[in-house]
């Protein structure tokens, strides 16, 4: 019987072999094939509603990615204004004793090699923060033996370049699931006790969970130590949130892969904006390590961690919590296979990976049931963006993409009525629009992409490069659509996936 710990110790445990918890957890993959199912029968035997329904939805969606371009625009000028500020400067005139602070790094890793590793731990090094206020914990997996060698190397290098390096093995343990959120737990414990003998109050240190080749920019720590600062008496309640993107080595991935990170930043630029409940937790993070020692560090026995982490803070802190958003960009590696078959079958796993966060709404109502009033406030909202998410995850793209054309095929005698033609009228204007916001996703690309390499800088490396971003609904379907319906599809038959590492060089 799998049972797993919440937040809040006195909340007891959660037995997620329960009927009531199996259900949550199959409910989003219920409602994703439910309305699939349930729209087929209505184009066939109601035709006009589902005509009405599909324009209403992709009305909405127009209005969406209008919105997505407008304001991730928006996050791309702020994070340019936040990368030229002399953040050091400003705490200097704004917070004179913001020397008593620490920046924390946690890097737990497996089978990485050094050459993933050490431009990672550059890039800390080289932030421009002090270094006897920069503080690097490595954590290798102990069941991989190359991994203390390879932290062993690392802190050699580098060493004077921190106050301090600690290096730690996480041994797997009984109930603990293999992967990142196990490594971080026993990590996150590790140096909450490091920094305690040392004499540092952990309200002093600010932490970040690092994947192992994520990239942070050298204004990162004081930009951070500035935003914690000017929080106030609620800085230890908040979760700090930066946008991660892979660009590192961006012209070298695939075509598929290039559209998958551009389209997800500039999501994420979108709610950085919005800055409401739909801005969650996500990849890369920070927060007080007082903070973390509070809300019981990582679940051990989870895969997606992230949004969990989140949950665990809501439920500790109610009202008060909030992601604050960052406006700088942390860097990772794109994704690598052996060739384009190999890539994308690495792209497929780890977005099946991510859509195993569906799982996770089943987790957030057991909780929000033990909670008190506030805390219930506090959560009801972002646990409906769970099951929205999980829902759009699946059908957004197969609507967006087959929606308007269905009636048509399903039932063509409806296309010769009134209404019918109206709506081929309608359903033309609006895919002309999208067509037109394509290119405009095209320029919003061309702002936050790397430079190109000299070999594809020809006129007609970038005219096919451009031509690329109108198979944008085929990626959509085969990264987005497929491997959520793949993650639900098992969740509802609990054949439960286990942790895969994505291959990066």
């Amino acid at each position: 019987m799998r049972k797993t710990p919440v937040a809040d110790s006195s909340l007891g445990t959660i037995d997620q072999e329960a009927p009531r918890y199996r259900f949550l957890e199959a409910l989003p993959g219920l409602l994703s094939w439910g309305i699939l199912i349930l729209s087929l029968f209505v184009i066939r035997f109601v035709t006009p509603v589902f005509a009405v329904l599909m324009l209403l939805y992709l009305a909405y969606w127009v209005e969406h990615a209008i919105a997505i371009a407008i304001l991730s625009s928006k996050g791309i000028k702020t994070m340019r204004e936040v990368q030229a500020v002399d953040w050091q400067a400003r705490l200097d005139a704004e917070y004179p004793d913001w020397r008593d602070y620490y920046y924390c790094t946690l890097i737990p890793f497996a089978s990485e090699s050094i050459n993933v590793l050490k431009p990672t731990v550059e890039s800390l090094a080289s932030s421009d923060f002090p270094a006897e206020r920069k503080i690097l914990f490595l954590s290798p997996e102990a069941a991989l033996p190359k991994g203390k060698d390879i932290a062993e190397k690392l802190k050699t290098e580098f060493e004077g370049r921190f106050a301090h390096i600690f290096i730690t093995e996480h041994v797997l343990k009984p109930g603990e699931l293999k992967g990142k959120a196990s490594n971080q737990n026993h990590c996150g414990r590790f140096a909450y006790e490091k920094i305690k003998e040392l004499g540092i109050d952990p309200g002093h240190v600010l932490m970040s969970s690092n994947d192992s080749d994520m990239h942070i920019d050298k204004t990162y720590p004081a930009y951070l130590l500035h935003t914690y600062l000017s929080e106030g008496e609620e800085r230890d309640h908040h979760i700090y949130q930066p946008v991660p993107g892979d660009y590192e080595d961006f012209w070298g991935s695939n075509f598929f892969t290039r559209m998958l990170i551009t389209t997800g930043v500039l999501w994420r630029l979108t709610l950085q904006v919005w800055a409401n409940y739909r801005c969650t937790v996500y990849s890369f993070y920070s927060m007080s390590l007082k903070m973390l020692n509070e809300i019981g560090y990582w679940d051990s026995d989870i895969i997606p961690e992230d949004e969990r982490t989140m949950f665990k803070a809501i439920a500790s802190y109610g009202t008060k919590f909030k992601v604050k958003p960052l406006f700088s960009l942390v860097r990772g590696t794109s994704i690598r296979g052996d060739g384009i078959t190999g890539s994308a079958l690495e792209q497929y796993t780890q977005m099946r990976r991510w859509c195993w966060g569906a799982s996770e709404f089943a987790h957030s109502v057991s909780v929000y049931r033990t909670l008190s009033k506030d805390k219930r406030k506090a959560m009801w909202k972002p646990i409906y963006n769970q099951i929205r998410a999980a829902v759009e995850w699946t059908l957004a793209p197969l609507f967006l993409i087959f929606g308007g054309f269905l009636p048509g095929i399903i039932n063509p005698p409806f296309m010769l009525t009134r209404f019918g033609q109206i709506y081929s009228l309608l359903i033309a204007v609006l895919m002309g629009i999208s067509t037109v916001l394509i290119i405009a996703t095209i320029m919003l690309d061309r702002e936050l992409s790397p430079e190109r390499p000299a070999n594809r800088r020809g006129f007609w490396a970038r005219a096919f490069g451009y031509l690329q971003w109108f198979l944008s609904p085929a990626v959509s379907l085969a990264f987005s659509a497929l491997p959520a319906f793949d993650a639900q599809t098992r969740l509802i038959l609990n054949r439960r996936i286990s942790y895969v590492e994505s291959r990066k060089e």
